[in-house]
């Protein structure tokens, strides 16, 4: 892991961030794809590590069932804040991603951007996702707990994107996540809009046990869209890539 500060226009103490290499960083010729990941309210930009995303991650790359790919977890500056108040979202996607692309071996383009997160995170990644469609092509909503007023600006937001330029959407939450109606609310209102997307309800409920036990899989969902690029780049390089069970 690295850790760092951005400097920012729209905020004094910049915006703190740590990011996860994976073991082949940097590859000579391969550009990576970055998964942003937003941990949950009042939580730490550490969040996500100590649920295991990076040893998920490494599992997944050393089986071949993933390919290799950085996440970028930032700091939430104050997880009080309503959306309009914060310039957290703005920072991410304005800020943070030209920051890393320049600062790190990465593919900047939109097809090999994702952002996710859970609760409180899910509401940041949904908003960014929606309204900088531009830089993200996948989104994870994991415990989704919206901002209050986003449900109504999610038809605006839609009318917006082009045609075929949705991101890829998933959804996943605990039958007994306390968030399940107001993400219901959400997944009912993607199905009116025809918004395409992936709707899981498992075992569980809004806490970290429910998180790792799904984090393999938030891995893997990740970095679907980015395999068959980087098997086209190993292909190139002469390199076979054996597969097993993660």
């Amino acid at each position: 892991f690295e850790q760092g500060n951005i400097p920012s226009s729209m905020r004094s103490a910049g915006l703190d961030y740590r990011v996860y290499l994976p073991p082949c960083y940097p590859q000579e010729g391969y550009h990576y794809p970055v998964l942003y990941f937003l941990h949950g309210q009042l939580f730490r930009l550490d969040q996500w590590d100590r649920l295991g995303a990076d040893e998920a991650l490494e599992a997944l790359i050393q089986s071949g069932n993933a390919p290799p790919y950085l996440i970028v977890m930032p700091q939430e500056p104050d997880g009080l804040a309503t959306q309009w108040e914060s310039k957290y979202g703005d920072i991410l996607a304005r800020e943070l991603v030209p920051y890393i692309d320049s600062h790190y071996q990465t593919c900047a383009e939109r097809d090999c951007r994702a952002i996710g997160g859970l609760s409180r995170g899910a509401g940041w990644a949904a908003r960014v996702a929606l309204i900088e469609w531009k830089s993200f092509s996948a989104v994870g909503l994991h415990s989704f707990a919206p901002f209050r007023g986003d449900w109504n600006a999610v038809p605006i937001w839609v009318r917006e994107i082009p045609s075929g330029q949705l991101p890829r959407i998933y959804m996943d939450i605990g039958v007994k996540d306390f968030m399940l109606d107001a993400a219901t609310e959400w997944e009912i209102r993607f199905k009116n809009y025809s918004v395409p997307h992936e709707w899981h309800i498992n075992l569980g409920t809004h806490d970290e046990e429910y998180w790792s036990a799904h984090v393999i899989e938030y891995m893997r969902w990740y970095g679907t869209a980015w395999m068959q690029p980087y098997l086209e780049f190993l292909h190139q390089k002469g390199i076979a890539l054996e597969r097993s069970a993660p």
